[in-house]
């Protein structure tokens, strides 16, 4: 049974409702000659989506009706979305994937869930103030650069003399159980 719509159309000051078979416009749709995609679409040297492993020339036409002009457009698709045009959530999981080896260059995507697992799992070491490291919303994350700004004498070094300490004493204590290597570039390390 085709799915009707109700779509308000105004039209130079009149508004009127007309009633459409969505299911026999998005076969008209797609049976329309494609539009070729503008060079602003696909820039050059881009790949097209018909050189993409598991698209060929029927499935192109069906991802530009629907939006997808680019590689990179795939690429940053949801699973879901592609899907709804493919017939096949396995079969749009395999065009990302692909698409994003091109995009990204052999570099991995991560997904949000994998990313706010990472994130969910980050070690911070305790500067050993309370109060600071509520600020730092639980102290100096690991792995990341933290940049120290103020005038001379406002206590940067001594913060990090004080996370050189603490980053070697016992998780329990605040610290990781690690080591730590201070370099100083200015010469003026003083113990």
């Amino acid at each position: 049974m085709p799915k009707k719509e109700k779509v308000k159309v105004e039209e130079e000051e009149k508004t009127f409702e007309e009633e459409i078979d969505a299911d026999k416009l998005a076969e008209e749709i797609l049976e329309e000659e494609p539009l070729e995609p503008s060079e602003e679409e696909v820039p050059e040297g881009e790949i097209r989506l018909e050189d993409l492993d598991g698209v060929g020339r029927i499935t192109a036409q069906k991802l530009r009706a629907a939006g997808f002009y680019s590689v990179r457009d795939l690429a940053f698709a949801s699973a879901h979305e592609l899907a709804v045009v493919l017939g096949s959530e396995e079969r749009a999981i395999a065009i990302i994937r692909a698409a994003q080896k091109l995009v990204n260059r052999g570099e991995e995507f991560i997904t949000a869930r994998a990313l706010f697992e990472k994130r969910k799992n980050l070690e911070y070491i305790s500067t050993g103030v309370r109060s600071l490291d509520d600020l730092l919303e639980g102290g100096v994350e690991v792995g990341s650069i933290t940049e120290l700004i103020g005038e001379f004498g406002a206590g940067k070094t001594q913060i990090c003399h004080q996370l050189a300490v603490m980053v070697q004493l016992p998780k329990e204590r605040g610290g990781l159980n690690a080591r730590a290597l201070y370099i100083d570039t200015e010469g003026t390390f003083r113990p």
